[in-house]
């Protein structure tokens, strides 16, 4: 993704394997569906990141750019090592819902909510950090109600 070497649409006519004129955006803005598009400016799915940013209680401006908002996500609040590294995960469980979702729309014709999303992505981001820190002793409601509290962050 950071390399803009996934199979997005533009992309895929840029190789092409697919004709020019299929190049709107899954979430349905009708716009170019290039990395940055789909990921941070689509009036579906670039309205995920402010509900991310609403629960992790920061309010900020991202980047046009992937690769500078995943180094902007990284070191939201200047935070040790260890806390942007679960910044991280939450920023690639961001990802790897809007693509699951995006191929849910391209070859299922199956669409989530923009709050089923947001669900999928606090459910994801809890079973990755459970399964990478084995002594991670937040329940998921405490997740969901506030993950900076359970990384012992009080702002």
């Amino acid at each position: 993704m950071l390399r803009n070497s996934l199979p997005t649409t533009n992309n895929l006519i840029q190789r092409n394997i697919i004709p020019p004129n299929v190049q709107l955006c899954a979430g349905g803005c009708g716009k170019i569906a290039d990395i940055d598009h789909l990921f941070l400016s689509c009036d579906f799915f670039g309205h995920l990141w402010h509900g991310i940013f609403n629960w992790l209680g920061f309010i900020t401006v991202p980047p046009e750019h992937v690769s500078n908002h995943f180094l902007q996500f990284e070191n939201l609040g200047g935070f040790h090592k260890n806390i942007r590294l679960v910044f991280n995960l939450i920023w690639l469980a961001c990802v790897w819902v809007v693509w699951s979702e995006i191929n849910a729309r391209v070859f299922r014709q199956q669409e989530d909510s923009l709050q089923t999303l947001l669900d999928k992505i606090k459910l994801q981001s809890y079973w990755w950090l459970k399964a990478k820190r084995i002594n991670f002793a937040s329940t998921y409601h405490m997740w969901w109600l506030n993950p900076l509290a359970c990384l012992g962050i009080i702002l």
